[in-house]
């Protein structure tokens, strides 16, 4: 999927969430008779958040999904390494991790074409931390993961004060 086609699907998933509201109000018609109204008004609110919730993520899920495919293809096509994009939401932001196996004295290179990716994607507004790690096999990922996480909290506290 391009980005054309994502902002489309972004916007349609926007329109379509609002649909919560009329699928509340025929749950509570459907079931205010045969279960009185105290049933219905919470039957109705689960059916509303729950629609709501599930397009929600679904729009979030596709935007991540189409976000890890275009990076992948930019460090393709820098070269063939092994790589691992991780995306946590975080306060209405988005930690957007890149850990690079093995780069070499090409992990300039490789940033250089992740941030051309990422610009081009303009996920400005839905991004707060871009964090890029070099690490020298898979099973330090999650060595990686710890330390970024430390950092993170650490630079959070400080701009909290």
């Amino acid at each position: 999927m391009n980005v054309n086609e994502l902002e489309r699907q972004q916007k349609i998933l926007s329109v379509v969430r609002f649909l919560a509201f009329p699928l509340g109000w025929i749950m509570y018609i459907a079931t205010e008779k045969p279960f009185g109204e105290t049933v219905a008004i919470i039957l109705s609110v689960v059916a509303a958040v729950g629609f709501w919730l599930i397009v929600m993520r679904g729009r979030d899920r596709s935007f991540y999904d189409v976000l890890a495919e275009n990076i992948s293809k930019s460090v393709k096509e820098v070269g063939e390494i092994d790589h691992s994009v991780e995306m946590r939401p975080l306060a209405g932001g988005l930690v957007l991790r890149i850990y690079l196996v093995n780069p070499g004295d090409r992990i300039e290179i490789y940033n250089k074409a992740i941030y051309r990716t990422l610009s081009q994607l303009n996920i400005t507004s839905r991004s707060w931390i871009v964090q890029i790690a070099a690490v020298p096999s898979q099973s330090h990922i999650e060595d990686a993961r710890m330390t970024l996480d430390e950092e993170l909290l650490k630079e959070m506290e400080k701009n909290r004060q």
